[in-house]
């Protein structure tokens, strides 16, 4: 074959003007072409770093053993726990991977052997081998190394843009050393350009702040850009477009930057990724910008055209965002999309746009070249590879005539997380079935894998159509909203109008509705300003002792009548949503008034409560339920949220309780009356109406606590403290107390954990709600290790300082104001130390008696002393050392008393230790994820409780009856205790019916609900489970209790696998022989003996079911807080297991 002539090839397209099929041809033929040419420009070094890096995209195995190595090795500091950890790596992967060479694998084994003396030296030299297998990647440092590199690079042709992978980037003092490298770059390195990565020049980039976001990006960029400009040819500037949630705002920065005449003849570029479905409407708004900035004299845009970039954050950004951010369906459709971008870029004019063409795929760069040719463009286009995938096509292309940028990494001395984060990120994107290393690594032109891309190749540019895909929810299942508008301009800039325009709407007195009247009362409250301190905001009328006694009586008489159908509930709930979403935007601008939310809190508070009216609608209907039962009302129900959660906590609460059928009396918090005046209003347009729902603001004294815990109220959801739900437990006296509440939530990062990425989950979970959601993280537990790792501390302080407290309505805030006035404790935990405590971000406000704190962060907090206690009432980190695993998870249990718990960990035996530990019912593994109904309950305050927002939440508002047999059976049945066989006497044939269906149903939902673990949420980022877990059982048997509902109680606890305590008033003759066997403890004793151990039953964690419970006994249970079930026995066992299990929801992060 004749050797590549790129300059014929390209004046042959622009005579002949092939059609779009017949350049596809000849770009697939070109690409065998380039395929043989650039075989024969590589290097040894070349194609052996190719050859590692597609063997590590390829097996899995490889890659998880590349990072724990980083993980697990790398990235701790006592050489002995390295060596050990190694040891353990080698044992569990069978030996050192075949990505290492030879020489490499024996340097592995002498670590593992090497004495204690020469266990540091040995690790280097491990390092060493893993730098020198992948270090072609990246250039050595900064200051040492790259002058000398860029001049043999620049030998062949090629131009280097240097992309500092250091420092990490937490907060304004990284960025600002992360701009020091670039400046450095530009004025100490000849001839090479530079890679701007937005979000690390200015982190604090969020779509709530679109404008104020471009302008401080413009800012950083403008003086960086001027320097590339200075004395002689321009330097290539290429500005990456971020995520796209804010690549409108990186897009907007950079046409800022560019502005003005001293920058005309930059060459910079912007990238545009094509996986993303809006780009190619920002390739028409850049071509139009730049279109009038030529008329002025500018040179042409560059634009870089990339498949695409950050894969794993943009497909969680699709998940949680929805269509306005959505990402090509497959890899068929992304290649369409870049052809067609490098299609409509290449027919745009000469003078307006210079496209630069970002891929390794031979068959793109033809096709560049071509289409480049066709447009009867002079020379030849451009193109950007990543070093040390593709110089030798370089090579091959400069030889043609073009030109070719190398973008490559740069470390600095102490770089090396840089190093292995960059390597890892470069092989999960590249080894990804689009990815260039997908192939592995296959360079010949006759092989399958060169003949699949030429397939995917052709197909890609033929037109073919998708199939559609099968819309969310289309299966019966409950879809999530989605935050759509996050990226759409024009949205955010209208909520920022009618948030501001909220805030200085003057709001008439609110009046007292009872009934759908007013009413007068002599209790008129004044709600003061949450920015403007001492200034009144309104005013509202509260309920007295008269008004909650009439709204008591009331709604006891309506619950009595006939409810609404359960259709019509449903029905309801979600014309609810509907009219929520439709008026999304009032709702945000009255949380950021009423509440003080920010706005991007405001907008997922709406979302979670538009979610929770559809979530509650199809749990309604969940399998199972009705299987031989029927459910009663339990009558009156009052939904008290909490000021944290105005909004979602209430339209969960109204929600489940109506959708049962229950009437519902909705107290608001007294500091968000407005906010709840309104949604009342939008429940009655819904359909709930006057009197079965009642909104009733008092406050919170005596008033408060007769609504809360009347006779007259059957049930209670209350979302508050841990110390305040105790005690509405005590007073509710055995009525149901539902709700959530997660004690002070609190985060381990252990000394093998990735304390970079927990720093950045807890500033962005934190301080939500400005530091008072009580399921944010309020304590750190850091191992020694860590917690005495200075770059630990300053990242962490870097982190927090570089956190804007401000009113939600402004642009740049990241936390607004605390939701009500300072009380005592609050003022001192935000000014005053304990001893031995010491700030490392003091918390700061800017006004005496301003509602708005910057958050802190103090160090040295004992766990039980007065912050560890009340650290969820303010926006403040306290930061607790520890020497173990143990220690923390000993303290994190205490804490939040087996709630929730947190770890940041790579060692998978240590989590599995702090798991055991902790005992907690919402576990999260490497992140901080935050509430969402459907996914990620809040526990309520026993374990024996359903979770609030999980698919169990609705069984406890209803009294549920036996109606019939259950249908529901297992396949096979596997039983432990067949009371048919063990009682005596013998049941007769109806009950032997009963007890047979029951041991179906009771093996059935074990199969397939309760015996596995089930994925509640599965996005590219993280996944999130339910699991169950046994309780440890007392069943408290009367003289009464008959021998049919003991035994099913007893199936269903041994089927559960629980410790179980059986509390009788007699010894029935089968007890022993058939249940001591099977480790049943059994206790003779009377009533008031069983009442007598309720105290240390409470202490131990141990639920009591007890059908014949008295009033004395739920008073008994109360008092110490004991969680007790009464509900009689079903032989139902979606219903019965329910009452011997917890509810375990686990949240890991998958990728980084």
């Amino acid at each position: 074959m004749a050797e590549l002539d790129i300059q014929a090839q390209l004046a042959e397209a622009k005579k002949r003007k092939w059609d779009d099929r017949t350049l596809a041809q000849r770009s697939a033929d070109m690409a065998q072409e380039l395929l043989l040419a650039s075989l024969k420009a590589i290097r040894s070094d070349e194609r052996t770093l190719i050859s590692a890096l597609a063997r590590l995209a390829a097996d899995k195995k490889n890659l998880r053993f590349v990072q724990e190595l980083c993980g697990s090795v790398f990235h701790v500091t006592d050489p002995a726990e390295q060596v050990e950890n190694l040891r353990r790596l080698l044992n569990e992967y069978g030996g050192v991977p075949a990505i290492f060479s030879t020489m490499g694998k024996l340097r592995f084994k002498a670590a593992v052997m090497a004495s204690r003396s020469m266990q540091g030296a040995a690790i280097a030299e491990v390092q060493r081998i893993f730098r020198s297998t992948f270090g072609e990647l990246t250039l050595p440092t900064l200051a040492d190394k790259v002058a000398r590199r860029v001049k043999e690079i620049a030998k062949d042709g090629l131009t280097l843009a240097l992309n500092p992978l250091v420092p990490q980037v937490f907060g304004h003092k990284s960025a600002e050393k992360y701009y020091k490298h670039l400046e450095a770059i530009l004025t100490k390195q000849e001839g090479v350009g530079i890679v701007i990565q937005p979000w690390r020049l200015c982190p604090g980039l969020t779509p709530y702040s679109p404008e104020a976001g471009a302008k401080a990006l413009a800012e950083k960029l403008r003086p960086l850009l001027k320097l590339s400009v200075k004395g002689g040819t321009p330097r290539p500037v290429l500005v990456e477009s971020g995520l796209s949630t804010t690549m409108g705002i990186v897009a907007e920065g950079f046409r800022l930057a560019m502005a003005g005449s001293a920058l005309h003849k930059a060459d910079a570029a912007l990238e545009i990724p094509a996986y993303l479905k809006g780009s190619p409407a920002l390739l028409r708004e850049m071509t139009e910008w730049s279109t009038a900035r030529a008329a002025k004299g500018a040179a042409p845009l560059k634009v870089l055209l990339v498949k695409g970039s950050h894969l794993n954050e943009e497909q969680e950004n699709t998940y949680n965002y929805g269509s306005a951010n959505e990402i090509c369906r497959n890899k068929g459709e992304t290649e369409a999309r870049f052809k067609q971008l490098i299609s409509t870029a290449m027919a745009t004019k000469e003078k307006v746009l210079t496209p630069v063409v970002g891929t390794h795929n031979l068959f793109d760069i033809a096709y560049g070249l071509l289409c480049w040719g066709r447009s009867g463009r002079s020379g030849q286009p451009q193109f950007c590879f990543i070093s040390g995938l593709a110089n030798h096509i370089g090579r091959v292309l400069t030889k043609g005539g073009a030109r070719v940028l190398l973008a490559t990494g740069v470390t600095s001395e102490s770089g090396e997380a840089g190093f292995e984060a960059y390597l890892l990120s470069l092989v999960q994107e590249l080894g990804r079935p689009e990815g260039i290393l997908a192939s592995g690594g296959e360079l010949e032109p006759n092989s399958m894998g060169w003949g699949r891309m030429r397939q995917h190749f052709l197909a890609a540019l033929s037109g073919r159509e998708e199939q559609p895909r099968e819309a969310p929810g289309a299966d019966g299942s409950y879809a999530f909203t989605r935050l759509s508008g996050i990226t759409d301009r024009a949205r955010m800039d209208a909520l920022h109008r009618a948030a501001e325009e909220e805030a200085e709407r003057p709001q008439e007195p609110l009046p007292l509705l009872i009934n759908g009247e007013a009413v007068d009362s002599p209790l008129q409250c004044v709600r003061r300003s949450l920015t403007a301190p001492g200034m009144e905001d309104y005013r509202y009328l509260s309920a007295g002792f008269d008004q909650v006694n009439t709204v008591l009586d009331t709604a006891a008489a309506i619950a009595v009548q006939m409810p609404p159908t359960q259709e019509e509930c449903r029905i309801h709930l979600l014309q609810a949503a509907r009219l929520l979403e439709k008026n999304s935007t009032e709702f945000i601008s009255l949380l950021v008034r009423d509440a003080g939310f920010t706005l991007e809190e405001a907008d997922l508070e709406v979302t979670n409560a538009i979610d929770s009216f559809r979530f509650y609608e199809n749990s309604a209907v969940q399998d199972g339920l009705m299987d031989g039962t029927q459910p009663t009302p339990l009558g009156v129900i009052t939904v008290a949220p909490s000021r944290v959660h105005p909004l979602e906590e209430a339209v969960g609460g109204i929600a489940a309780a109506w959708v049962t059928g229950n009437t519902v009396i909705y107290k608001p918090s007294a500091h968000t009356v407005l906010l709840a005046s309104r949604l009342t209003t939008l429940l009655q347009e819904a359909g709930m109406e006057f009197p079965r729902l009642q909104m009733l603001p008092c406050l919170d004294n005596q008033i408060a606590r007769k609504l809360l815990t009347s006779d007259l109220v059957n049930g209670l959801i209350y979302h508050g403290s841990v110390k305040h739900t105790n005690d509405m437990v005590a007073a509710a006296e055995g009525r149901p107390v539902l709700g959530g509440t997660s004690g002070n939530s609190s985060i381990y990062i252990s000394s093998q954990g990735d304390w970079a990425q927990a720093i950045r989950d807890i500033c962005t979970t934190l301080f939500s709600r400005a530091g008072q959601d009580p399921a944010a993280p309020h304590l750190l537990y850091v191992h020694a290790e860590v917690y005495d790792n200075q770059h630990f501390m300053n990242a962490l302080r870097d982190a927090v300082t570089s956190i804007s407290a401000q009113p939600g309505w402004l642009e740049g805030g990241n936390i607004g104001p605390l939701g009500r006035p300072l009380n005592d404790d609050q003022w001192y935990l935000l000014t005053q130390l304990q001893k031995d405590e010491a700030w490392l971000v003091p918390p700061t406000t800017a006004e005496m008696g301003s509602l708005v704190w910057t958050p802190g962060v103090r160090l040295g907090v004992q766990p039980g002393g007065a912050f560890a206690e009340a650290a969820h009432n303010v926006p403040v980190l306290g930061v607790i050392r520890v020497e173990s695993t143990e220690e923390a998870g000993r303290i994190q249990r205490k804490q939040s008393q087996e709630r929730a718990a947190a770890i940041y960990s790579r060692d998978t035996q240590e989590i599995e230790l702090w798991t055991r530990l902790t005992a907690a019912s919402l576990v999260s593994i490497n992140c901080c994820p935050q509430h969402r109904p459907g996914v990620l309950p809040r526990p309520g305050w026993q374990n024996a409780i359903p979770m609030s927002g999980g698919r169990n939440f609705i069984t406890a508002l209803s009294q549920w009856q036996e109606s019939a047999r259950p249908q529901r059976r297992a396949s096979q049945r596997n039983i432990a205790f067949a009371p048919w066989e063990s009682l005596s006497p013998k049941p007769g044939p109806d009950d032997i019916t009963r007890l047979s269906a029951a041991a179906d149903s009771i093996g059935y939902w074990w199969e397939n609900e309760f015996g596995i673990t089930s994925v509640l949420n599965e996005s590219p980022a993280q996944v999130t489970t339910l699991s169950y877990r046994p309780h440890t059982l007392c069943i408290r048997a009367e003289k009464a209790t008959s021998d049919i509902d003991l035994s099913i109680a007893l199936m269903a606890a041994l089927k559960a696998g629980c410790d179980i305590q059986l509390s009788t008033a007699s010894m029935r003759a089968w007890m022993p022989r058939a249940l001591e066997p099977l480790g049943v403890i059994i206790a003779v004793e009377s009533r008031d003996e069983f009442e007598g151990h309720f105290p240390s039953l409470a202490t131990t964690g141990v639920v009591v079911r007890d059908t014949a419970a008295t009033a004395n006994t739920l008073q008994r249970a109360a008092q110490c807080r004991l969680a007790l079930c009464y509900e009689p026995v079903l032989a139902n066992g979606r219903l019965e297991l329910i009452h011997c299990l917890r509810e375990v929801v686990t949240t890991r992060r998958t990728s980084n």
